[in-house]
């Protein structure tokens, strides 16, 4: 690798770790809005034996969408991580640091560009609100379910 290479490939896993929190705030966004709105409609309306099957089937889907959601969370977390350790080998390449087996030395050890903690704190926050957003979901699947058989 040389110089060029190096710093084509810093700014590249820089750059792309970027793309993926942007994407992951945005998504966020959307989704966290998206639950608050359902949750809304839920709260409204006459309940009916009708409207609790299509409440408890809307709860159900949504309970499994945020299951799923806390995979999304680890792959980014994953992504991210990947793209710090690739940003860190690149650097540490651009500080001549490279030893003759082609690893990167430890000059730039503690030295990062993507601000990981940060992206990996964000990642905790989200995950912790989806399971919240879980265990809500479950309360509603749950009272739902007991109405439907009660009634």
């Amino acid at each position: 690798m040389n110089n060029n290479q190096a710093e084509r490939a810093f700014g590249e896993h820089h750059q792309n770790a970027r793309h993926i929190y942007t994407n992951l705030i945005t998504w966020w966004t959307y989704w966290t809005l998206i639950n608050f709105a359902t949750m809304g409609w839920l709260a409204i309306g006459v309940p009916t034996k009708a409207s609790n099957v299509l409440r408890l089937i809307v709860t159900l889907v949504f309970l499994a969408q945020n299951v799923l959601a806390l995979f999304v969370c680890s792959y980014a977390r994953r992504a991210l991580k990947r793209e710090d350790e690739l940003t860190r080998h690149a650097l540490k390449y651009l500080g001549g640091q490279e030893d003759a087996d082609g690893s990167a030395g430890s000059l730039t050890e503690n030295l990062g560009t993507i601000p990981f903690l940060l992206y990996w704190k964000t990642i905790m926050l989200m995950r912790i609100t989806l399971v919240l957003f879980n265990v809500l979901w479950l309360s509603c699947a749950l009272i739902l379910a007991y109405r439907l058989v009660v009634k």
